[in-house]
């Protein structure tokens, strides 16, 4: 592989967002080390990565993660909302996010304290 650049990219600052709400579609979908679900979510506008967001399917996380995934739109079959093993049905799922900033500040994360955990559904799912 090559790769060039000059002193100035080496002095570009990151530009982080701002916190608020935006549009976002779910770009990639992973499994962690514990076993949660790491979904990376990018703007439906920019195309821009937003943040992360973590399901956790422990019993205590439970109603959390199914209340995410039924705002992202997962189909419900037979009165039942099922999710594949790797989950790559959620890719391109969208979802109105309520982004905070972490804890670093230089990164947002949606806003767990507000309604939905900070996910609302986004009229583009409907």
């Amino acid at each position: 592989m090559s790769f060039t650049f000059t002193e100035a990219d080496t002095e570009k600052q990151f530009a982080s967002l701002d916190p608020g709400e935006y549009s976002a579609e779910i770009d990639k979908v992973s499994e962690t080390k514990n076993g949660s679900l790491m979904l990376v979510f990018k703007s439906s506008e920019s195309g821009d990565r937003l943040c992360n967001d973590f399901l956790s399917f422990s019993e205590k996380a439970k109603s959390i993660t199914a209340k995410k995934l039924k705002i992202l739109g997962l189909e419900k079959v037979d009165g039942q909302y099922h999710l594949s093993d790797d989950a790559q049905e959620l890719v391109g799922k969208r979802v109105s996010l309520k982004l905070v900033h972490d804890s670093d500040p230089k990164y947002l994360t949606p806003d767990f304290n507000s309604e939905g955990f900070g996910y609302a559904v986004d009229d583009i799912n409907f």
